[in-house]
Formats: structure tokens, C-alpha cells, sequence
């Protein structure tokens, strides 16, 4: 796997197994793009964001479109539901936690919302298989 195909904004835009099973995949997709947005006004002439960005451009008709409209946003906060191919439905609410002193730096946090059996669907593929 290459770096390129390590990066989870470029996954997210072109790996068509992020695409299918994330439900709502077209929202949360313009959420990202707005949010990357958003960064870039911090990184100005950075050669590798505006690499990023290019190629997504030229990759993605999807990336291309949205990023034409000069959306931001800033939403840290959601929810994600994704339809996995063995365990059905998972519901996880999301949280974007960045590093005061180093911006650059961010993590997101996933956990599955205690309403839902998520936590017991994730279990299973922990189980063996006969």
C-alpha cells in the first residue's frame, strides 16, 4: 500500500468499500471536504495539502464538484452509520479532537452509541469462524 493510499481523506474519496459502507456517504463526504477546506486556510503553500488536493481534483468527480463550491465547515461532532458486509448496521457517534499546541494534529474518536447493539455486532467479528 502506498502512502497516497494510506492517507484517510484520499481513502475516504476513492476506495469504493469506504463508499459503500458508510450510509449517508454523500454527506459526510461534503462534511470532509468542507473540514479540509477549512485546514487549508491554515497551510497555505503547503506542497503536500495542495498535492492532496489536486489529485483528489483530478481523481475524484465527487471531490471535484463539492470543492468548486468553496464550501468550510467545522463540525467536530456527529454520527456515522456504516453497513458492514458481515455484521449489519454499526452506529458509532464521532468526536474530532485536535492538539492545541499542534494544530496540524488530529484524532477522531469513534464509539458506538449505547442505544444501538453495535458493540455486540463489533464482538462477533472478533468471534472465530468455523
Amino acid at each position: 500500500m502506498t502512502a497516497r493510499e494510506r492517507n484517510r481523506i484520499w481513502d475516504f474519496f476513492m476506495n469504493p468499500t469506504s463508499r459503500q459502507m458508510l450510509v449517508d456517504w454523500e454527506m459526510h463526504a461534503q462534511a470532509v471536504l468542507g473540514w479540509i477546506r477549512g485546514l487549508c486556510g491554515g497551510y497555505l503553500g503547503d506542497a503536500k495539502l495542495i498535492e492532496l488536493v489536486d489529485d483528489l481534483q483530478r481523481e475524484s468527480p465527487d471531490f471535484r464538484q463539492w470543492w468548486s463550491q468553496h464550501e468550510v465547515q467545522g463540525k467536530h461532532i456527529g454520527l456515522k452509520v456504516y453497513q458492514h458486509s458481515i455484521v449489519g448496521r454499526l452506529e458509532f457517534g464521532y468526536s474530532l479532537l485536535q492538539v492545541t499546541e499542534a494544530p496540524e494534529l488530529t484524532m477522531i474518536v469513534y464509539t458506538p452509541v449505547p442505544e444501538t447493539d453495535t458493540i455486540e455486532r463489533l464482538q462477533k467479528l472478533d468471534e472465530p469462524t468455523e
